[in-house]
């Protein structure tokens, strides 16, 4: 996504691993992001410590063709969204890899991951990409751009 958002194109790019830490400048959005790998180990020592420091957004990426993650997801971004630190903090949740025909779009993400349990808590904007495609992007960027907009 970061690759996406800074050169307008998709780029392969390795899993990560860690900590990336990027500034997006596009068309007037300015984004600080702080990139965190999927894997446990960098998770649970990882996300309270960006967690506590606070955000003004959340973007939450799925791969929407991966099913049996779904139940990992949605353990992750509950403890995410239940850290005191993030309380109202407006999340994007993007299903992406929707070039390739068994992904769910992000409402069916969503449903599948209790999110709406959050709705009246903080706004919540579900996003279908693919990153390789470049489809939904303008979709992502006009999100970021009304969430940033408000801060």
């Amino acid at each position: 996504m970061l690759s996406y958002l800074k050169l307008g194109e998709f780029v392969s790019t390795q899993v990560t691993m860690g900590l990336n830490s990027e500034v997006v400048k596009k068309d007037g959005l300015y984004l600080h992001v702080y990139d965190l790998g999927g894997n446990l180990a960098f998770r649970s020592v990882l996300w309270n410590k960006l967690l506590d420091t606070g955000c003004d957004l959340i973007i939450y990426i799925v791969d929407a063709t991966d099913s049996e993650r779904i139940v990992a997801n949605e353990e992750e971004i509950g403890k995410v969204l239940h850290h005191h630190m993030v309380r109202g903090v407006p999340i994007v949740l993007v299903a992406n890899k929707q070039d390739l025909p068994e992904a769910k779009s992000a409402e069916e993400i969503a449903l599948q991951m209790n999110l709406m349990n959050y709705n009246s808590e903080r706004k919540m904007y579900l996003i279908s990409t693919s990153m390789k495609t470049g489809a939904g992007i303008d979709k992502l960027i006009d999100a970021l751009e009304a969430i940033t907009a408000k801060k």
